[in-house]
C-alpha cells in the first residue's frame, strides 16, 4: 500500500513538471505573462470574532488551487493557493451557510438557513454570484425552506433540498430560470433532508435522519426501501471519476451506490468496531478509488484507497468535528468544521496541518439530557458576552410518534439558538431517543428500553459518549443541572458523570486502550464542574438576569430572548429570573469562585475569541435602563399574585421603551402584553400588541404579535369567554370546611347542580355541589377600554394581515396564520376569498392540505371526503353519568376509533388527496381500540370513551376524593380532547379527563377557564371509561344546528408507552392542522 501511494505520488509530481516543462518549451515567458488574467480586486472584510470560529458545513474547490468554506453566521472563506491561506469574504446575511456550489469559476451560490426568533420558523437564504464571489446578491425573492444542499446543472436548471415545509412538503425545489423563480417536487410530506445529489434536474437522491433516504423522479419524491434506523446520513458525494454515491452518517456509517438508479451497499464493515461507538461521520468525499469519511471526533480521517474495502486512521492532531471534505486533486484533500477550521493534506491524507484555527477548543461543555434544559442565559453572557467558546451536548432526541416528524426541526431550532447565543455548537444525541411521551419520568421502563439498545450496557456505553465528548472538545469546565425529581435522563448523567471523567482522563487497558487508540483523541480532564441550582434556589454563584452587557447593548435577559425564543417561542419564554450554579464537586467546608470567575480563570487563548470591548459613553443611561427593566419585572412578578397591580405596568408603557433601539422595545411591549394576559387585562394585552405591530412592524417580536392577535380575533373559543363578563369565577371540588353533607343530600345537589343531567354514584365533578368555595378573580374589561366589535376586528386583521405580508411575508403566508384570516372573512361574508385560501393549501402535501380539503368537503358534503370526518348524533333523551354507556344515545353513536401514528398514515389517509373510507376508520385493527363517542341536546354536548387498558400500565380505578382543578395526569393513561368550535384551526377548548376521573381544562392558552362540566368514571380490568356532560353555556352563545361542523382532535397518552388518536398529526399538544371534523347531526 505504501508502494503504490508512493508511485501515485510520483506521477502525480511528475505530470506536473512535464506540464511546466512542456509549457515552457512551447512559448516565452513574456508570452505567459501577457496572457495571465488580471488578478481580481477583491473587497476588503474583516470578519467578527463571532464569524472568525464559526463552524465550516461545506468545503468546495473549483481547480486545485481555488476553493470555498461556508459556515455560521454567514462566514465565508476563499482560497486561491490550494487552501494555504483563505481569504474572508463578506456575504450580506448573519444566517448559518450551509452549502457552496459552482458551476463555473464566475457563478455560484451559497445557501443556507436559520430560525426566527420569537416566532420559531425557519427560512432559507440563497446568494448568488457572476463575477466569481467578489460581489453575492440575494438570487431569488420568494420565501424559501431552510437549505442544506444546492446543485445547478447548466445556467437555467437547479435543485435545492433542505427541510420541509407547509409549502415544500417534499423539501426538494426546482428551478428552470436560474434560481428566479422556484418550485416544490411533487411528493409526500417529509421530514426535511439532511444531503443530497442529483444526476439530472428529474434524477437524484435525498437522505436525512433515522435512516432516509428517497429517489426523485420525473414522477416526484419516493422513499427508497432503505430500513428505517436510529443514525442519521450527514453527506452525500459523487466521485467526478467513477460517478458512484458515497453516503456517510452517524456510527460510523458508509454505504455506496453506483448511480442514482441503483441499489446501495455497506462500505465499512471492515472498520474498527470501536470506530462505531466513538465516530459518527458527518463527511465524505471520493476521488476515484480514494475515499474519505470523517466527522465527530476529527481526529482521524478514515481513509480508504480500494473504494471502501479495506479503511485506514489518519491522524490529524485536531480534535473537533469535521464536517466537510473535499478531494481537490493531484492528492489534496481539505476538510473543514467546528471553529472554523480547515485542515490541508496534499499527499492523499497521510499528513494533515491546520490551515486555519490551529488548536482552538472548548472552554466549557455542557452536558444536558434535552436541549430544553440548556442555559441560554448563561451562554449569552459567558460566550456571547465575553467570547469563552462553549458547546452543548443533549442527551436524548424524542423519537416518539407525535414528536419524530419535527424533532429534525427541534434539533435545528437547538442548534440555531445556541449559535445565536455564542455558543460554538449544539449537538444532540442519537443513540438512545426517547420513544414515548412520559418516558424520562418512568427510570424503570427508560433502562429496560435503553437496555434493549445497547445490549444491556447503558451505564458503561454512556460512560464512554461522555468520555468522548470530554476527550473530543478538551473543555476547562462542565455545566450541568441538578436533576428534578421526574427527570431520569439527568438522574443518570450524574450518576455515569464520575465514571467519564475517569474514562476522559485515563489511557486505559485492553479494549478501552484501543478505542481511544483508533479515536486519535488524548487523555484530557476539564478543571472544575458546575451544575445549575433548580429554580428559585438560593447559595452559589448568581446570573443575573439585568446585567448589562456593553457589547451587545442590553441587558442578560434581553439579549438572551432572542435566542431562547428560538428554542421556545415567545409566548412560552420564562420570565426573567437569577440563576443560581454551585460547585458540584466541592466536598467538606471548601468555597468555590463563582461560575464567571472560573470560567474566566481556566479559559486560555485557545479556548476563547479575541474580544475587543469598547468604551461605552452611554454607560450611565443604559444601567438607568437595565434598572427600570428590574423594576418593572419585580412589578410584574408581584401582579401575578395580585392582578390589580397590572396597572402599574401599563402606566409605565412610556418609561419601558424610552431610549431603546426598536428591537428592545418590541420585545418589552411584548413581554408587558403577555403579563396584561396572564392577569386577565385582555383589551390591554390587545392594546398593546398592536402597539407592537404598529410602531415595530419590522421586528421579530411583531411578527410574533400579529400572529397571536389574527388567532385573538378569529378565536370563537375566546371570544365567547370574553363575553361573558367581568370576573373569572373558580369552584374547588372539596367541600367547604365544617359542612357536613350525608350521602343522600349530596346525591340531591349533585342533580340539582347538573340541571337535568342524572349522575350515578356521586360520579360528577367540577360541579356548584358539595358546598364548593368559589372566589372570584378580576379580568375582562376591568382597565375600561372599549372593546372592537367583530366587524371593526376584521377590519383591523385586515391592517394587520397587509403590514406582516410588506414587513415579513413568508410569515404572512403560513399555514396557521392564513387559516386564521380566512376564518375572519367567512365571518365578513366574504367566503369566496376564505375559500380562495382553503383553495391554495389543499394543492399542497401534508395535513394542513388535509385540514384545507376538509373546509372545502363542506361546501360539497354530499362527495366522499378527502378529511376524516365523524358523527355528533342527536340524544333523545339525556344518558345517565354512569361511565356504564349503556344508554339510548350511546347505541346509535358513531365510534371514533383512535390509532397509532403508523396505522393511520398506512390504512386511514394514506396519501394526500385521497378520499377516506370512514367505515375503515371502524374497522382498522383486529385488536380492541379506544373509541370515542359524541351526543347533544338542546343543554348540553355528551362525550363517552371506552379504553382497553394496557397489561404494561398501572391500574388506577375511579377516585373521587380531593379531585383538584386542573390537576396533573401527566403519569396517568389519559384521554384529551381539542374542540375547535368555529375551525379557525389555531385556538380551542382542551379538555382531559384521565383513567381515575381527574380533569384538567384550558381556553385556547389561558389555564384559568375552569367550565362547570361533569364526569363520571369507570374501570375493570378490561377497560376504563368515562362519560361527561357540558353546558353548551361552557362553550358557545347557543347550540349548534344539524350540519354544524368543529374540528376536533382526540389523543390518549399512556405514559412512557404510545400514544392513540382519532386523526393525525398530533401529540401532547395538539396539532390542530391534524383536527378531524366532527357533524353534528
Amino acid at each position: 500500500m505504501a508502494v503504490a501511494r508512493k508511485e501515485r505520488l510520483f506521477a502525480v509530481g511528475a505530470l506536473a513538471a512535464a506540464a511546466v516543462l512542456i509549457a515552457g518549451w512551447s512559448s516565452p515567458v513574456s508570452a505567459q505573462v501577457a496572457r495571465r488574467p488580471a488578478e481580481p480586486t477583491w473587497p476588503t472584510a474583516t470578519p467578527t470574532p463571532e464569524q472568525d470560529d464559526a463552524a465550516l458545513n461545506d468545503v468546495t474547490f473549483l481547480t486545485p488551487l481555488v476553493g470555498w468554506a461556508v459556515g455560521d453566521r454567514g462566514a465565508a472563506w476563499r482560497t486561491d493557493d490550494g487552501g494555504k491561506t483563505w481569504r474572508f469574504i463578506a456575504i450580506p446575511t448573519t444566517a448559518n451557510l450551509a452549502c457552496v456550489s459552482f458551476l463555473n469559476e464566475r457563478r455560484g451560490w451559497i445557501a443556507g438557513g436559520d430560525t426566527k426568533p420569537f416566532t420559531q420558523r425557519s427560512f432559507g437564504v440563497l446568494f448568488q454570484t457572476e463575477d466569481g464571489g467578489q460581489t453575492w446578491q440575494p438570487a431569488t425573492s420568494m420565501p424559501l425552506p431552510r437549505i442544506t444542499r444546492v446543485q445547478f446543472f447548466n445556467a437555467e436548471q437547479g435543485v435545492l433540498i433542505g427541510e420541509s415545509t407547509d409549502s415544500v412538503a417534499t423539501g426538494v425545489l426546482t428551478t428552470e430560470d436560474g434560481g428566479e423563480t422556484w418550485e416544490a417536487m411533487p411528493g409526500r410530506m417529509t421530514a426535511g433532508w439532511t444531503t443530497g445529489h442529483f444526476a439530472t434536474p428529474e434524477a437524484g437522491i435525498v437522505a436525512g435522519g433515522r435512516g432516509r433516504v428517497a429517489t426523485a423522479t420525473l414522477g416526484g419524491l419516493q422513499a427508497a426501501s432503505t430500513p428505517p434506523s436510529l443514525r442519521g446520513f450527514h453527506s452525500l458525494r459523487r466521485d467526478r471519476q467513477s460517478e458512484s454515491l458515497w453516503l456517510a452518517g452517524d456510527g460510523a456509517q458508509v454505504l455506496t451506490a453506483t448511480s442514482v438508479a441503483s441499489s446501495w451497499r455497506a462500505a465499512g464493515q471492515s472498520l474498527p468496531r470501536e470506530a462505531t461507538l466513538i465516530f459518527n461521520f458527518q463527511a465524505v468525499s471520493a476521488d476515484g478509488p480514494d475515499v474519505w469519511a470523517a466527522g465527530m471526533p476529527g481526529s482521524v480521517i478514515w481513509h480508504s484507497p480500494d473504494s471502501g474495502t479495506t479503511w485506514e486512521p489518519q491522524l490529524t492532531g485536531e480534535p473537533g468535528s469535521i464536517r466537510s471534505l473535499c478531494a481537490a486533486g493531484e492528492g489534496r484533500v481539505v476538510a473543514a468544521g467546528e471553529f472554523g477550521k480547515i485542515l490541508i493534506s496534499e499527499d492523499f491524507g497521510a499528513t494533515w496541518r491546520a490551515a486555519r484555527g490551529r488548536g482552538r477548543r472548548l472552554a466549557a461543555l455542557a452536558l444536558h439530557a434535552t436541549a430544553d434544559r440548556a442555559s441560554l442565559m448563561q451562554m449569552t453572557r459567558d460566550a456571547g458576552e465575553r467570547g469563552h467558546r462553549e458547546g452543548v451536548w443533549a442527551l436524548i432526541r424524542r423519537d416518539s410518534a407525535d414528536a419524530a416528524p419535527d424533532a429534525t426541526a427541534t434539533e435545528r431550532r437547538f442548534a440555531d439558538a445556541v449559535i445565536s447565543a455564542g455558543g460554538a455548537f449544539a449537538a444532540t444525541e442519537w443513540r438512545l431517543p426517547l420513544s414515548a411521551p412520559g418516558l424520562e419520568r418512568q427510570p424503570e421502563r427508560l433502562m429496560k428500553e435503553w437496555a434493549l439498545l445497547t445490549d444491556q450496557n447503558v451505564r458503561n456505553i454512556l460512560a464512554v459518549m461522555l468520555a468522548t465528548q470530554i476527550r473530543c472538545w478538551r473543555p476547562d469546565m462542565l455545566l450541568l443541572d441538578d436533576a428534578p425529581a421526574d427527570d431520569a435522563p439527568t438522574a443518570l448523567l450524574h450518576e455515569v458523570l464520575e465514571d467519564a471523567l475517569r474514562l476522559a482522563a485515563e489511557e486505559g487497558t485492553g479494549p478501552t486502550r484501543r478505542a481511544w487508540d483508533a479515536s486519535g483523541l488524548p487523555p484530557w480532564r476539564p478543571q472544575a464542574v458546575y451544575s445549575r441550582m433548580p429554580a428559585g434556589s438560593t447559595g452559589g454563584s448568581t446570573i443575573d438576569p439585568f446585567e448589562w452587557l456593553p457589547r451587545q447593548g442590553a441587558t442578560l435577559a434581553t439579549a438572551t430572548a432572542g435566542s431562547a425564543s428560538r428554542l421556545t417561542g415567545l409566548s412560552a419564554l420564562p420570565a426573567p429570573r437569577a440563576e443560581s450554579w454551585r460547585d458540584a464537586r466541592l466536598v467538606g467546608g471548601e468555597t468555590s469562585r463563582s461560575l464567571s470567575a472560573a470560567i474566566s480563570a481556566s479559559s486560555s487563548a485557545d479556548a476563547r475569541r479575541t474580544i475587543v470591548i469598547t468604551e461605552d459613553r452611554t454607560r450611565d443611561a443604559r444601567q438607568e435602563i437595565a434598572q427600570r427593566q428590574r423594576q418593572l419585572a419585580g412589578i410584574a412578578e408581584r401582579a401575578r399574585e395580585r392582578p390589580e397591580l397590572a396597572d402599574q405596568l401599563v402606566a409605565q408603557i412610556g418609561n419601558l421603551t424610552r431610549g431603546l433601539p426598536p428591537d428592545q422595545a418590541a420585545l418589552q411591549l411584548w413581554q408587558l402584553a403577555e403579563e396584561q394576559w396572564r392577569s386577565g387585562r385582555w383589551d390591554a394585552a390587545e392594546a398593546t400588541l398592536l402597539e407592537v405591530v404598529g410602531n415595530y412592524p419590522r421586528e421579530p417580536a411583531a411578527h410574533a404579535a400579529a400572529r397571536w392577535l389574527l388567532a385573538m380575533w378569529s378565536s370563537e373559543e375566546f371570544e365567547w369567554r370574553r363575553a361573558r363578563g367581568h370576573t373569572l369565577e373558580r369552584q374547588s371540588v372539596e367541600p367547604a370546611a365544617g359542612v357536613a353533607v350525608d350521602a343522600e343530600q349530596r346525591a340531591a345537589l349533585i342533580r340539582q347542580a347538573a340541571g337535568g343531567v342524572e349522575v350515578g354514584d356521586l360520579q360528577s365533578v367540577l360541579s356548584r355541589a358539595g358546598g364548593a368555595i368559589g372566589k372570584s378573580v378580576p379580568g375582562g374589561d376591568a382597565i375600561g377600554r372599549r372593546r372592537l366589535d367583530a366587524e371593526k376586528r376584521v377590519a383591523q386583521a385586515a391592517r394587520v394581515v397587509d403590514v406582516l405580508s410588506r414587513a415579513a411575508p413568508d410569515e404572512a403566508q403560513a399555514a396557521d396564520l392564513q387559516f386564521c384570516w380566512a376564518t375572519l372573512l367567512r365571518r365578513q361574508d366574504r367566503h369566496r376569498d376564505a375559500d380562495a385560501i382553503m383553495e391554495s393549501f389543499s394543492r399542497t402535501a401534508g395535513a394542513w392540505s388535509r385540514a384545507a380539503s376538509g373546509e372545502l368537503w363542506l361546501l360539497q358534503p354530499q362527495v366522499q371526503s378527502w378529511q376524516v370526518v365523524g358523527v355528533c348524533t342527536r340524544a333523545a333523551r339525556p344518558p345517565r353519568l354512569d361511565g356504564v354507556l349503556s344508554d339510548d344515545c350511546w347505541e346509535g353513536a358513531e365510534e371514533l376509533r383512535l390509532v397509532g401514528a403508523e396505522e393511520f398514515s398506512r390504512d386511514v389517509a394514506p396519501e394526500t388527496g385521497a378520499a377516506i373510507d370512514r367505515p375503515q376508520i371502524r374497522r382498522t385493527g383486529g385488536e380492541s381500540r379506544p373509541i370515542c363517542l359524541f351526543a347533544y341536546d338542546e343543554r348540553y354536548l355528551y362525550i363517552a370513551a371506552s379504553v382497553p387498558r394496557r397489561p404494561d400500565l398501572p391500574r388506577h380505578p375511579p377516585e373521587y376524593a380531593g379531585r383538584p382543578r386542573d390537576a396533573d395526569l401527566l403519569n396517568f393513561d389519559r384521554l384529551s380532547l381539542a374542540l375547535d368550535v368555529n375551525r379557525d384551526y389555531c385556538s380551542f377548548y382542551s379538555l382531559e379527563i384521565d383513567e381515575r376521573g381527574w380533569t384538567r381544562d384550558a381556553c385556547w392558552e389561558d389555564q384559568t377557564w375552569d367550565p362547570r362540566w361533569h364526569v363520571a368514571a369507570y374501570g375493570d380490568d378490561a377497560y376504563w371509561r368515562i362519560e361527561a356532560a357540558i353546558p353548551w353555556e361552557e362553550l358557545t352563545p347557543a347550540p349548534p344546528r344539524p350540519g354544524t361542523a368543529w374540528a376536533v382532535g382526540i389523543v390518549r397518552t399512556m405514559p412512557g408507552i404510545a400514544q392513540e388518536a382519532w386523526t393525525w398529526p398530533a401529540g401532547e399538544r395538539h396539532r390542530p392542522e391534524g383536527f378531524g371534523l366532527l357533524r353534528f347531526e
